[in-house]
């Protein structure tokens, strides 16, 4: 509707911008069902089974497990894109934080799992700046100004997952 009103509608652009929404969507249904094709096997062998029982084995306080577990994700962004860690990880870890107590933080209820959704949804910026898959660097790389190396924008990283942790206040 935009373009129309703009006056730059043309018949071309719109066979283009749907291609390119085809061709996008198709990327992001093959991701979700490449996750799936990992997943049901996974969970059919009952691998969730296990990792669910080997963090409970572990005997955390629920600080401690959240902290892990938020960890855990950190790490898988190094190598796999936040939408894969948002398919794979629920049915992993939500048997483990469901037994997570912290009414004393959030109260009791339907409150604490949204709760939990909200912090690991918070932490999914650090999987786009962390080496070597970080989504945000090669879009930083495209902005910086030539004199800008990738090496530099890299070495940047740290300070700003530092600030990321240190600034959490739902925590």
């Amino acid at each position: 509707v935009l373009v129309a009103l703009s006056g730059r509608f043309s018949w071309a652009l719109l066979k283009d911008i749907m291609l390119a929404t085809s061709r996008l969507s198709a990327m992001v249904f093959f991701i979700i069902m490449a996750a799936a094709v990992f997943t049901y096997p996974f969970r059919y062998f009952g691998g969730d089974s296990a990792i669910a029982d080997a963090l409970r084995a572990l005997s955390l306080e629920p600080w401690s497990m959240l902290m892990l577990i938020l960890g855990i994700i950190f790490v898988l962004g190094f190598f796999i894109d936040w939408i894969e860690i948002t398919v794979i990880t629920p049915p992993l870890f939500i048997p483990a934080l469901s037994a997570l107590d912290f009414a004393s933080h959030v109260g009791t209820g339907p409150t604490t799992m949204p709760w939990m959704a909200t912090i690991t949804a918070l932490h999914f910026p650090t999987t786009f700046i962390t080496p070597p898959f970080g989504f945000a660097l090669f879009f930083l790389r495209g902005a910086a100004p030539d004199g800008v190396s990738h090496v530099q924008l890299t070495l940047g990283i740290p300070p700003s997952i530092k600030i990321h942790f240190s600034s959490s206040t739902l925590l």
